[in-house]
């Protein structure tokens, strides 16, 4: 359709009309969605094809009435009267699309190109030119800019549109001397409500969330969707207090769409303008720095944290510890201590757990607690797995007597495709016996394909390995599970027992606990006892083994050698 615009037809036209009137261009009928006109400046005639009708909804002899023009462009777009009088002036040809007012009340957009036409001496003869309904065409293009900058399911601006807001922000408070607060928001329990109620539930959810949140914030800022649940919110000119209030009345947004008795668990980080940076990208950085800091340190018990520099240090300390991990393996920074398992009526030694160790050359003593969680994000913990169970069968080959050697297994670990392969092939290279060897898998086992999971455990016990229900309590699994799943022991976690001497109800479950495991014929391990205290109410309970610091701390294999020989 460009090719109407071509300037050879364009003049072939003028040239018609110039010689025409009205009554002669009526045959160009009204079912095109393009219009030529021309205006004469000696008589104030307009002349019109047809095609007016289909674009406005007007004929063109209502057209030639001068008020109409009035209502014909629309209001906002009336800089166009000026666009056609500065051709005019100027002598020079126009190219405008602007939107107009159809009779029905309808808006439209138009493309209108022409130019005025003159005398050899410069008298103005007429003003001619064609117009074209681009409507479709502007509909396509606004569909495109919606799915380019807005997220199609909440209708809220996505992560591209998000970027150039937040600059422009950022550059009208630097020139205003304004206050900013950016929010990074996580829809924790999103993923959880897809794979439980399904993936439209989980829209549903979505949707009346963010619609919520966008009311809330609508007088102060917007919010914007960055990536599948994790959402951007700017508010505008609050004190630290009124930005605190506005992020526990989100947090406490609860989804209404649906009546599941859903909470939303959101987490929030916040970074704030000028206080944490001036700087777009730093923003946003601390944003997320103080999110993902919530997100690990979720007992706080708020959902939302402001950034601080002591995050970045500790987001610097990861990186450092994340690059260091394999050159720690290679230079023998890691290394093993075994904790004992007594028997503890008895008090013989009948087992020890290989506990891994870390000294970093900068940071000293690294936690497990820290460097387990980052060998898992980041690839290391098969590898560091391997190098535990072959280090840990080294050492224990070397005691006075076989003892069972327990070493932990995390979930990621068991989920290996080829882990039965790997267990055959270290056992068979150490020639240690597999009825010695002892798997630890945590309970958050439970959370997964439980078919698959008794699959796998069952085809490692096949080896002759035993295993055992490590930190029974803390999460997901329960009593049912233990008659499912593979298990020789079930470890009770400390924090059952801590107060058990002084609170019936704990009694009461630690017992059930233990006489439930043992009508499955699991041996109970309590771990954590550290005083005599609760050494003595393990044994009053039934319970088979005992770990902690009452017994023996963490060692060195060669003091689990003394300990052997002095309780010989």
């Amino acid at each position: 359709m460009d090719a109407i615009y071509t300037e050879f037809e364009v003049n072939n036209l003028i040239s018609f009309l110039k010689k025409t009137g009205q009554e002669n261009v009526d045959f160009l009928g009204e079912d095109i969605d393009i219009f030529f006109w021309s205006y004469d400046y000696q008589t104030n005639e307009m002349l019109f094809t047809n095609g007016i009708k289909k674009v406005s909804g007007y004929t063109h002899q209502e057209f030639t009435e001068l008020e109409l023009w009035n209502k014909y462009i629309y209001q906002e777009d009336k800089y166009v009267e000026d666009v056609f009088i500065d051709a005019f002036l100027n002598k020079t040809p126009f190219n405008i699309e602007y939107r107009i007012v159809r009779k029905d009340g309808s808006i439209g957009w138009v493309r209108s190109k022409g130019k005025p036409v003159f005398t050899h001496h410069n008298e103005p003869i007429r003003f001619n030119g064609l117009t074209r309904d681009i409507t479709e065409k502007k509909k396509t293009e606004e569909q495109i800019h919606f799915l380019a900058y807005y997220d199609p399911l909440t209708g809220v601006p996505n992560k591209h549109l998000f970027h150039k807001m937040l600059e422009k922000e950022v550059k009208v408070a630097k020139s205003q001397n304004k206050k900013l607060a950016l929010l990074y928001m996580d829809f924790v329990q999103l993923s959880i409500i897809n794979d439980t109620y399904g993936q439209n539930v989980g829209d549903e959810v979505l949707k009346s969330v963010v619609n919520q949140i966008s009311e809330l914030v609508d007088k102060y800022g917007f919010i914007t969707r960055y990536n599948g649940c994790e959402f951007f919110i700017l508010l505008r000119e609050l004190s630290i207090s009124e930005v605190e209030e506005m992020v526990e009345k989100i947090i406490s947004i609860v989804p209404t769409s649906l009546n599941l008795g859903l909470e939303s668990n959101l987490r929030i980080g916040i970074s704030l303008f000028p206080k944490h940076t001036v700087d777009v990208d730093s923003l946003i950085k601390y944003a997320n720095i103080a999110l993902h800091h919530i997100k690990d340190n979720v007992t706080n018990g708020k959902g939302y944290e402001f950034y601080d520099d002591f995050m970045m240090r500790q987001v610097e300390r990861i990186a450092k510890l994340t690059g260091d991990f394999q050159k720690g393996l290679a230079q023998s920074e890691f290394y093993l201590e075994f904790q004992p398992k007594i028997e503890i009526v008895t008090k013989e030694i009948r087992g020890i757990e290989a506990l891994i160790r870390w000294k970093h050359p900068e940071f000293g003593f690294i936690s497990p607690m820290e460097f387990i969680p980052l060998a898992e994000n980041n690839g290391f913990i098969n590898q560091l797995g391997d190098w535990v169970l072959e280090e840990a069968i080294h050492h224990v080959m070397r005691l006075p007597k076989p003892l069972m050697l327990s070493v932990n297994l995390s979930v990621i670990q068991l989920f290996q495709e080829n882990i039965v392969e790997k267990l055959k092939k270290i056992l068979m290279q150490t020639h240690f016996p597999p009825y010695l060897l002892n798997l630890e898998v945590t309970e958050g086992i439970a959370i997964f394909d439980i078919n698959k999971t008794v699959k796998i455990l069952e085809r490692i016990k096949s080896l002759g390995i035993h295993l055992s229900l490590d930190d029974f309590g803390t999460g997901y699994s329960s009593l049912s599970y233990l008659s499912r799943l593979p298990f020789d022991y079930i470890k009770i976690d400390k924090s059952f027992f801590d107060k058990s001497e002084h609170e019936q109800s704990n009694q009461k479950i630690i017992q059930t606990i233990i006489n439930v495991s043992h009508s499955l014929k699991l041996k109970v391990v309590a771990e954590g006892i550290e005083t005599k205290e609760q050494a003595e109410a393990m044994a009053k309970f039934g319970c088979d083994l005992g770990q902690g610091y009452y017994f023996s701390k963490p060692v060195a294999v060669e003091k689990i050698k003394e300990y052997m020989m002095n309780n010989k």
